[in-house]
């Protein structure tokens, strides 16, 4: 078959046929039976051995380099692909429109895929585009785009959109923009440009039409009301439709965002490339037309661009002053708890960090970031400072609880967009830096104290101390509370982008707090009381806030941009929070507050347990001489997992009984534990959890080999 692809392709017409027509006709009715020996098949036949495999994909590549070769503008006289007419007229006619209706064709009823996950339909095409010229890619993308758009026009989405007609075409464009070459991707941003009619190709569709087809009512559908996918109604207008009306306009909307995250997927490959500002400002001019959402219909439309849009912004930074106009919007929308599209919510967030990195100004020459801090999370904190005080006293009701967790909510998504204004900045440095320092000073001061001034407004934010945490929901909410603080300045930290020092500087910002912190919960409680309550105490009451907080610069930020002795401090203050986490963990018992309790203490002990195992790899000088103090806690904390969403955790726990061997000089150590690891890792091995026995068999392995 390679052989007689390199004939084909090397060999001019007039000394492989000469003038015998009968010679050409055979070489077609060869070139159709390559077709068929895999065109029927790969519909009906699930399962095929090795050899059958490579056979018909090496007939598909065979096909697409043929027909790549013989449609494009390529140099004549060369092969017989490209200087005879019949043959390039039946290439197109007879090979290429059979193979274009084949790979759109959608049937749930035969297997269209092999087991390698593709169509050998769509591998002849994307040969074909690979080996082709821009045309053939403008032609074969063309009509994908056009099929795609009226599959999407004819309605019918039902409650399963994988089977919506519309499926395999975009699986077959998805298949051209990864294995097509770098043609299928321009050209299917270039038709916007194109001429609608005339100029060669006729384009009918472009990009921006799928965009609007997939957040569109459905023809099939009437609406007699106009509040369809065709404009905005008034605002509150939503509110005054009769319960029936309202149902079935909730239950369209939310079967086409179905379809619409089933077909976005196949379709975002293209925008992870160069995108035309042009097409850009389309759909930002889309997206501004919508947000805020008034209508279900609206917040659908935002649910198919956004992501579109986060997607191109981020390979692509147009200036575009009605982007900055909408950051607003976008942020508010971000950490609305009014709207439940996660994946759309997400989007905005990204664009507002994509904004904030690469148009940092707005246009009074005022970093965006304070223009955020000011006018988005302040007003949202300060909505909901006051909750947790008012709730003080009534945590026995259930309907208070609810409101209680209905504020953690609220709080964490301000602190996340708090978290993306400080990444942002930190990433972009100059004179941004200095609202991150802003942000991250507030953060930490709030995860280690319960009160800090916000920035730029310098409102007292107060969330409350966590002492009494194991005793009432208050104390459990403000701890909830200092952990989202911690987290989100983890967050900031945990961002892979900017220069080399940023990390530097904001840890150089929080150390001192955060050291602070963690040595005043243990010197505040050893200077009262007896000696071994005074012990007990200070690891259960140790700060689960500021403990967040050291854990994420442990793992996120170099040792040797910290220091020897801010390491030795660090590793100090992991292994006392494994000893609180641990302690806590085995004291936890029923009753109205445990719920929320273990949450806390869960949450702290994944980055506990991380930050553990990265030092003992990195400083492990320092993390030796803690070995007695970490054997016994991981055991018992080992223990305390019992559901499988605690899986992760204990794989982290056992990763790092297995490391605790390899630490300098402490044979000793392991050799006082031995028995007990060893006993407790034979009941992990029964464990259901693959992953989980695989851990285990690995302690076990590194602890029997002491000697």
């Amino acid at each position: 078959m390679k052989g007689l692809e390199s004939v084909l392709l090397s060999t001019p017409s007039i000394l492989l046929f000469g003038n015998d027509e009968e010679e050409k006709e055979e070489m077609k009715s060869l070139i159709c039976k390559i077709v068929t020996q895999w065109k029927e098949t790969v519909l009906n036949e699930e399962e095929e051995d090795n050899g059958e495999r490579e056979w018909k994909k090496t007939c598909a590549k065979t096909l697409g380099s043929l027909l790549g070769r013989s449609l494009s503008d390529a140099d004549p006289t060369t092969c017989v692909m490209d200087d005879d007419d019949d043959m390039k007229v039946f290439m197109k006619n007879d090979i290429l429109v059979p193979l274009l209706s084949s790979s759109t064709a959608f049937d749930s009823t035969t297997t269209s895929t092999t087991t390698m996950g593709y169509r050998y339909d769509q591998m002849a095409l994307a040969q074909a585009c690979h080996n082709g010229t821009e045309v053939l890619s403008r032609e074969i993308v063309s009509f994908l785009v056009t099929t795609l758009f009226n599959l999407l026009q004819q309605g019918g989405v039902g409650s399963d959109a994988t089977n919506h007609p519309a499926m395999s075409c975009a699986q077959t464009l998805s298949f051209m923009f990864h294995h097509g070459g770098t043609h299928p991707i321009q050209e299917f941003h270039n038709l916007s440009s194109y001429v609608k009619e005339g100029g060669g190709i006729v384009v009918t569709t472009t990009p921006m039409d799928i965009i609007v087809a997939l957040c569109q009512k459905q023809k099939s559908s009437g609406d007699s009301n106009g509040s369809g996918g065709g404009g905005q109604i008034a605002l509150g207008m939503s509110r005054l439709y009769l319960p029936q009306q309202k149902e079935r306009i909730g239950l369209e909307t939310s079967e086409l965002m179905k379809l619409s995250y089933t077909i976005l997927p196949h379709i975002l490959p293209a925008y992870n490339n160069h995108t035309p500002s042009s097409e850009i400002n389309s759909i930002i001019q889309f997206v501004s037309q919508v947000i805020p959402p008034l209508t279900e219909w609206d917040e659908l439309k935002l649910c198919t661009a956004l992501p579109i849009l986060a997607t191109a912004l981020q390979h692509n930074h147009p200036k575009n002053e009605s982007l900055k106009e909408i950051i607003t919007s976008l942020a508010e929308y971000a950490i609305s708890t009014d709207h439940d599209c996660v994946e759309a919510k997400s989007a905005a967030a990204s664009i507002v960090f994509s904004v904030m990195l690469h148009h940092q100004e707005n246009g009074d020459n005022e970093c965006i970031g304070r223009l955020l801090l000011r006018d988005v999370i302040s007003p949202a904190v300060a909505q909901n400072r006051n909750m947790n005080q008012a709730l003080l006293g009534k945590e026995e009701e259930k309907e208070n609880m609810d409101e209680l967790q209905s504020f953690i909510n609220a709080f964490e998504g301000a602190m996340n967009l708090l978290a993306l204004v400080g990444s942002a900045t930190a990433c972009r440095g100059g004179k941004s830096s200095q609202t991150c320092d802003l942000v991250v000073r507030f953060l930490i001061k709030l995860a280690c104290t319960g009160s800090a001034p916000f920035p730029d407004t310098n409102e007292e934010v107060c969330i409350g101390t966590s002492s009494s945490a194991s005793s009432s929901s208050y104390g459990s909410v403000a701890e909830s509370l200092s952990i989202i603080a911690g987290s989100s300045f983890g967050a900031i930290l945990s961002v892979e982008n900017g220069g080399a020092f940023w990390r530097q500087r904001i840890s150089h910002v929080s150390l001192p707090e955060i050291l602070r912190a963690c040595d005043d919960a243990v010197s505040g409680e050893n200077g009262s009381g007896s000696q071994d309550d005074s012990a007990a105490s200070s690891f259960i009451n140790f700060p689960l806030g500021a403990l967040t907080a050291a854990c994420h610069i442990m793992c996120c930020v170099p040792t040797t941009t910290l220091g020897d002795k801010q390491v030795n401090e660090l590793g100090g203050i992991a292994v006392r929070g494994l000893i609180c986490c641990a302690t806590r963990m085995s004291n936890i018992t029923t009753n109205e507050n445990k719920t929320m309790t273990s949450s806390n203490v869960m949450s702290v002990t994944s980055i506990v347990l991380a930050s553990l195992l990265r030092l003992m790899v990195v400083a492990p000088i320092v993390m030796a001489r803690y070995a007695s103090s970490m054997v016994p806690h991981l055991l018992l904390i080992c223990q305390s997992f019992k559901s499988k969403v605690d899986v992760a955790r204990h794989i982290i726990a056992l990763q790092c009984l297995i490391n605790i061997p390899l630490l300098p000089d402490s044979k000793k150590v392991c050799e006082a534990y031995k028995a007990h690891v060893l006993t407790y890792v034979l009941d992990t091995l029964d464990s259901s959890c693959r992953e989980l026995r695989k851990a285990a068999v690995q302690v076990r392995n590194t602890w029997s080999t002491l000697e």
